[in-house]
């Protein structure tokens, strides 16, 4: 209460993610485009502090002055760079997904959505490679979990499950071997 200007940073923070969030689990845990508009609390409490350590020092010694700027401008140089290196991910949807997969090569959700947009621009071969990779990683899966009993149909299944993948995966298998006419 006494320092108000010092609360925002923390508020706006807050209440920028209150809208997105829950307590109810989601079945993705990644959702950086979330932290877009709610960042901007802690990056304005990041400058403040910079702001008054700069006024504190710049009375006490002028070479300091020069050392803080040339730090700052350093941070500001290597993460600019790392914010423009991953908005080049979503030049495309291919791109991000790719990414994604390179990231982490276990996750079947994300091999289902580079292999449609694989299939979406005309890369058949390639998109019939990530369905086999996604069949044989799930079919593993199952086998070391036991999780082709536990599934009953009928059963909500979020996009992240073993067994909402794999049909999904034989599903778009079967349409794009439909579109290349091996199925009529």
């Amino acid at each position: 209460v006494r320092h108000r200007l010092w609360s925002f940073p923390a508020l706006w923070f807050l209440l920028a993610l209150a809208p997105t969030s829950s307590l109810a689990p989601l079945p993705d845990l990644a959702f950086e485009h979330r932290l877009y508009l709610a960042s901007i609390g802690p990056i304005t409490g990041v400058v403040m502090a910079a702001w008054e350590g700069f006024q504190v020092y710049r009375r006490r010694t002028a070479g300091l002055q020069g050392i803080l700027i040339l730090a700052g401008s350093a941070l500001l140089l290597v993460y600019g760079g790392l914010t423009w290196q991953r908005n080049t991910d979503y030049y495309s949807e291919e791109q991000l997904w790719r990414s994604v997969v390179s990231v982490r090569p276990d996750n079947l959700r994300a091999r289902n959505e580079w292999a449609v947009t694989l299939s979406q621009a005309g890369r058949f071969q390639e998109a019939l490679e990530q369905y086999s990779i996604i069949r044989e990683r799930a079919e593993a899966r199952s086998r070391d979990r036991g999780e082709r009993a536990m599934y009953r149909p009928g059963d909500y299944l979020d996009t992240n499950a073993l067994e909402y993948n794999r049909f999904r995966a034989y599903a778009n298998r079967g349409v794009l071997y439909q579109r290349q006419g091996h199925l009529e």
